[in-house]
């Protein structure tokens, strides 16, 4: 915990996690050194920064949630983090039981720092100290003022949030809910769902499989939590973006009888009039479409590979789509994250969302 007027550090806790647990252990440390507790407390993201636990320890402190993606909004705790660095000597531990000592000595230099940090001249700001700056007289009318500018800021974030929340679409934000429900993930204020809500459907659908098939796999990071949910989203909204801009090209071109695919398309017909047998036909489909050198040349062969299974009934495209999955999944000198990708379109293409 930083004071944001000064620049003092004023509590810490050394946990194994970060947690509710933590949050609040350092914001009593905080309080027991100032001698009161602030009028708000910035905090990030993470979902355990914002739970019924934490406002309870808080009491009367607003709790504002920092500005995702702008670190400059708690530089005062990030500076903290690299004057931190920059100041303590390499330490050389050597024990029979690492992690508790390690633990305590952590503590102890993270204390030794915060004191003598706190008692340094600040060039900034007048050669006075943190110590100094902190035991500045403030007037109730700067309180005041200042928790105002506060409560705004909350005020502010909360109307935004609602503003955002009113837009969701029902259905998208019934399948984020059920989609955090499945993968148990913590989102006590909806902070993150209603973020994902925000997105298409096919996006959030393909990312709750890749969190909950990484997670099978063990593949998973470690710590990984709705901001990683929430991050898969952005990174597949920007391929499937990707990937309907490939399609109106490959439209376009084709409209235009383009010379580049006008081959394809010759390929294209030799290979329905030489295998009249459907399960033939689509195999030879998906060897086109892996062999292709180009993105617009796979595309086409997906595109024709769809077409042929799109007038099958469910049952039937089902079974013949998993036996063009494996094959697609088989041909190994193709890199694993392109047949993935592939698979993907053919499945949208089969079964869209919108």
């Amino acid at each position: 915990m930083v004071d944001a007027h000064t620049g003092a550090f004023v509590g810490f806790d050394v946990t194994d996690v970060e947690d509710s647990d933590a949050v609040t252990s350092a914001f009593d440390d905080g309080v027991e050194t100032t001698g009161a507790p602030p009028l708000a407390a910035l905090l990030d993201s993470k979902p355990c920064n914002h739970t019924e636990g934490v406002d309870a320890a808080l009491g009367d402190t607003l709790r504002i949630r920092a500005t995702p993606n702008r670190a400059q909004n708690k530089a005062h705790v990030e500076g903290a983090f690299g004057l931190f660095s920059q100041r303590v000597p390499e330490l050389a531990v050597d024990t029979t039981e690492p992690h508790e000592l390690a633990k305590q000595i952590a503590q102890l230099v993270l204390l030794t720092f915060a004191r003598a940090m706190n008692h340094r001249p600040r060039r900034g700001r007048g050669g006075k100290s943190r110590v100094e700056l902190y035991g500045e007289t403030v007037t109730g009318e700067q309180r005041a003022e200042a928790k105002a500018r506060l409560q705004a800021r909350l005020q502010k974030q909360e109307r935004a949030r609602q503003s955002r929340a009113a837009r969701l679409d029902p259905a998208v934000r019934e399948t984020s809910d059920r989609v955090f429900e499945d993968l148990g993930l913590d989102d006590p204020e909806r902070h993150f769902r209603d973020a994902i809500a925000l997105h298409p459907l096919d996006a959030i659908v393909d990312a709750a499989a890749i969190f909950a098939g990484k997670r099978v796999a063990g593949t998973l990071p470690d710590g990984s939590d709705a901001r990683y949910l929430l991050g898969t989203v952005n990174n597949l909204v920007h391929v499937h973006e990707a990937d309907a801009i490939t399609q109106a090209l490959l439209d376009e071109r084709l409209a235009a009888r383009d010379r580049l695919l006008e081959p394809l398309r010759t390929r294209r017909d030799n290979i329905a009039d030489a295998h009249r047998e459907l399960s033939a036909h689509a195999r030879a489909l998906v060897d086109e479409a892996m062999q292709a050198r180009r993105l617009i040349e796979r595309d086409f062969w997906l595109l024709a590979l769809a077409q042929l299974l799109e007038p099958l009934d469910e049952h039937d495209a089902l079974e013949l789509f998993r036996s063009v999955a494996r094959r697609i999944h088989a041909t190994f000198r193709v890199p694993r994250h392109e047949r993935a990708a592939a698979e993907r379109r053919l499945t949208r293409r089969l079964w869209p969302l919108r």
